[in-house]
This record gives structure tokens, sequence and C-alpha cells, in this order.
């Protein structure tokens, strides 16, 4: 082949590497899911962003490769001169679904408000009834949006006055019932942990998955969301997403594809949930972000566990190993995602020289685990964090104190050769069940029995027991009897009085009454809080 054709050839090659990059970039955000999330985020900028306090409204963009809550927030606050930047991951469990509907989302942002960003794991959209709801709600507002824009418009263009009191009126009546709509409108649960985040310090932000991914469609859709505090961190472009994702707009943050295109095979049918990626800065520390929530149940069909160890380890069986110990079919999934990610790792820093990527997550692993050498190699990336950090209900397990908590899932991992701004040692759990001030507070509101039992298992309750639960109905007895919703176009009661009742019970029953048995001793944290702890490290910024 002569140097003209020759050159005409990689030419063409390259017009096509380029061509299958765009079309995995198109199907990423073009898809079916994407959309609809999309469309999720719009509703929340329609109903909730116009009509929040009027003093502290913040702005909402809805990408295509992520949504930005407060998206302007750093612009007003960041500044440089923090000496460090306190990093955590928190798996927040199911915010805003009905298994965690007596979450206390004030003490929860309490948490996260001693850290400033944190990868918060297990979001949700609104599914089930509250999303049926929304969209009964939507429906009603789309068209008096429409209007008012329509009104506004008209009273630009006229000069008459009294026409122009006349179309104010007008308005004023649509948003009047725009108003009504959007108190009934279901806020999903990342909104309420970020608005009473925003409470607590006006800056705090979220960036977030645009989509949910699952191992099947049928499977609870997670969303992944890193909220960061605009005056210590802000984020930035991120290469890879301007790459393979982005194309377009803010390159800020993306769902990796782990595809042909940038991993040389097609990796993403392995994981149940790929990693969120983001890139952040804090004075002169910028790094990359990379949150998980790491699969639980690895597939028992053949086939898939041949194509996961494939992707992942490059080996068709478990028994392919020359040392598989720690490893079995239980959990080989888990540890595939995790090589995966640490060798998506490994290519950000070969490609774009970013040596500062840190992965965290709710791995589902515990470093004690002999079967880690295989993921990492012969390098020196490093799994942090050796305490337990996921809740258990029992106070005891095999005669032994729990302390509330089971087993040691949750991660910092990344090259400790490169982030070197991160102290190893201050990586730790955020033990909210022994931690002064948390405590202080349950013991205000939750707590109403004594440590320990009278006689065998039974409990005595404290003296101000029935003034704390008297105190906690009330308020779920208000929210419940002032709960709306929309039925052939009208706004109406959500729940009847026996529903209220009911709701009451269960609200008793699952706060107050399993702190009486030593089988469900531990529930109540998991039911205000979370069944994860967070965990924690301090980077320098200097």
């Amino acid at each position: 082949m002569d140097t003209k054709n020759n050159t005409k050839y990689i030419l063409f090659v390259a017009f096509l590497m380029q061509l299958s990059t765009f079309c995995t970039f198109a199907e990423e955000i073009n898809d079916e899911h994407t959309l609809k999330y999309h469309e999720s985020c719009e509703y929340n900028k329609t109903l909730v962003e116009k009509f929040y306090y009027k003093n502290s409204r913040y702005d909402i963009d809805c990408h295509r490769n992520y949504h930005h809550y407060n998206a302007s927030a750093y612009k007003k606050y960041y500044n440089d001169k923090a000496s460090k930047v306190r990093i955590s991951n928190f798996n927040v469990w199911h915010p805003g679904k009905s298994n965690t509907r007596f979450k206390d989302y004030k003490l929860v942002a309490s948490i996260i408000n001693r850290f400033d960003i944190t990868a918060a794991l297990e979001l949700l959209a609104p599914v089930g009834e509250e999303n049926t709801i929304n969209k009964r709600i939507v429906s009603m507002a789309t068209p008096l949006s429409k209007e008012v824009k329509a009104l506004r418009l008209e009273s630009l263009l006229t000069q008459d006055i009294e026409e122009k009191i006349l179309i104010s009126k007008k308005i004023s009546e649509l948003n009047k019932k725009l108003k009504q709509l959007s108190k009934a409108y279901k806020k999903p649960g990342y909104m309420k942990l970020f608005e009473e985040l925003k409470k607590l310090d006006a800056s705090w932000s979220l960036i977030l998955t645009a989509k949910g991914e699952a191992a099947k469609k049928s499977d609870v859709q997670e969303l992944t969301g890193f909220y960061y505090r605009a005056r210590v961190v802000k984020p930035m472009g991120n290469p890879y997403c301007k790459e393979f994702v982005t194309k377009v707009g803010s390159p800020w943050a993306c769902i990796p594809h782990f595809s042909e295109s940038d991993m040389g095979k097609n990796m993403r049918g392995s994981f149940s949930r790929r990693p969120f990626l983001a890139s952040f800065v804090a004075g002169k520390f910028d790094f990359m972000m990379l949150a998980t929530h790491v699969v639980f149940n690895s597939p028992t069909n053949k086939e898939k566990r041949k194509e996961i160890l494939n992707n992942s380890f490059g080996v068709d069986d478990i028994k392919d190993f020359e040392n598989s110990k720690g490893i079995d079919a239980r959990i080989y999934a888990r540890f595939a995602e995790v090589k995966m990610t640490v060798d998506f790792m490994k290519m950000l820093a070969t490609r774009y020289e970013e040596k500062d990527v840190i992965y965290a997550g709710d791995f589902n692993l515990e470093t004690k685990n002999p079967f880690w050498p295989q993921v990492l190699g012969e390098s020196s990336y490093k799994v942090l964090v050796a305490d337990k950090t996921s809740l258990t209900e029992r106070k005891y397990v095999d005669g032994k104190r729990t302390n509330g908590l089971a087993s040691n899932y949750d991660h910092f991992l990344f090259d400790t050769n490169e982030v070197t701004e991160c102290d190893q040692d201050s990586a730790k759990v955020f033990d909210f069940i022994t931690d002064r001030y948390v405590r202080k507070k349950f013991e205000q509101q939750y707590i109403v029995r004594r440590p320990d039992p009278i006689s065998g298992v039974l409990y005595e309750i404290v003296a101000n027991a029935e003034e704390m639960i008297e105190v906690k109905v009330k308020a779920q007895r208000e929210f419940l009897e002032n709960e709306t919703e929309v039925l052939r176009n009208k706004i109406v009661k959500r729940y009847s009085p026996a529903e209220v009742e009911q709701g009451l019970f269960d609200f008793k029953s699952r706060i107050f009454g399993t702190q009486l048995s030593d089988f469900t001793y531990y529930r109540v944290y998991k039911e205000v809080v979370s069944d994860h702890a967070p965990i924690h490290m301090n980077c320098s910024t200097k």
C-alpha cells in the first residue's frame, strides 16, 4: 500500500472509531431510561424549583449525562481557602421508598453536613403510587404553565394598562393553582435530603446520575449522587466524560460506557450498576471520584458467570484461578465489578494522566477477604476502612453484643502512591449510633427504652417515653392528614381516616415497638437514618 492510500486507510479507521464512539454516546443519552429520568428532572424544575422558598431558591440543570441541583451555587460561594476537604461515602438506603418512609431527613442531613462531599448511594426517583400521582399532577400543571407563559408574553406586547392589570390577575390565579399542585407533588427522597442540607448551608449542591440502573428492569433502579458543599468544593470538566459521553454542554459527570470504545471490550452487561464518575476541585487538589453500589447477588446462570469472569479476570470459571481462596459463586460478581472499575481507573490514569482518582462505595466485600490481591495485583492500590459499616437490627449475634454493626462493606479504594493528598489513617466509619451529637438527638426524640433489660428480655421505658411518642405521633398525623393527591383533575386528601390510623400504627410499631426486643433492638436507627453508616477521610487542599 502506498503512502497516500495508507493515510486514507488510517483516516478511515479513525473515522469508524469516532463513529462507533458517537453511536454509543447517542445510545446512552437517548435511551428510554435516560429520557424518562430527564422528564422527571424537568418535573422537579416545574413544580419544585419555581415554588421553593423565595429567599433560598435554587436552580436545576437537567442534562442528559447528569442532573445538577443548586447548579450555580459554586459561582456564588466557592473559595479555595479551606485547608482540607472532607470526603465521604454513604449508602442512604432508598430515601423516598415506602419501606423507608419514616426516614428523618433533617437528621440524615446533619450527618452529611459534617463532610464537604458525599458519594450517596441507593438514591431513587419516585416509584409506584407516588410516581403515578406525580404524573397526574404534571398533566394538570403543564397546560397551566404554558398559559402563564403565554399571558406574560401578551402582557409585554400590550400597551393597555387595564389589560395588563387583567392579565396580571389571571397569572396570579394560575400561579395559585400551580402552587397547590406543587404542594401535592411528591418530591424524590434525594431532593428532600438536599433541601435539608441547604437549610444548614446554602451552598450545598447535588450532581445526580441521569438515570437509574439495576441488573434487571424489574429491579429497583438506583441512582447515585454527589452532594457537595460549594464553599469548599466545585465541579470541573472531566476529560473522559467530554471525550466519550457529553460532546456538548458541561462534561462534569457521567456514567462510563465500559464498552469497546473506552475499554476495548463490552463490559457494560457485566455490571448491575455502573459507577458514577465526576471531577471536582478543592483548593489545589483536583480529583475524580467514582461512586458505586456493587451488586450483592451474583448471577447463577453459567453463561452469564462466564461472561462476567471473562470480562473482569480473563477466566471462564472460578476454578480457573490459581488461588481462588475468598471467591465463590455467591460473591464472584462483586469482585468482578470492583476489578473492572479498577481497570477503568488505570485507563483514566494512562489516557488522561489523571492520577487522583478516588473510588468510593458499598462494595459488599470485606477488607479481610484473601482474594483482594487477585483484584489489585502487584500495585499500590489499596482498600481502606476495615471497620464494620452496615447495620444489624439484633442486639446479640452468637451471644456477642453487636453494637448495631454487622459487616465491613463500605470502602475507599485508590492508588496510594498517587493520591497522596488524602490521609489514609483518617479513613474510618462514622458510627452514628455512638456519636455524641447523633446519640443525643436519638435519646431526645426516639429512644424510649432503657439500654438494658430489667429482667431477662423485658425492657423498662424511660420516664419521658409517652411524651416523646406523643410528639412524634402528632407530627406524623399532621403529615398524613395533610397529604394530598390528584384524582379526576382535583386535589383531594390522599389518605382516608382509616388509612391515617393504620399509618400511625405502623409508625409506632416500627419506630418505638421494635426497641423492646433484642431481635429488633437497633431497627430504629435503620428506620430513621439508614442501614449503613457513612465512611469518611480527610484530604489536603494545599
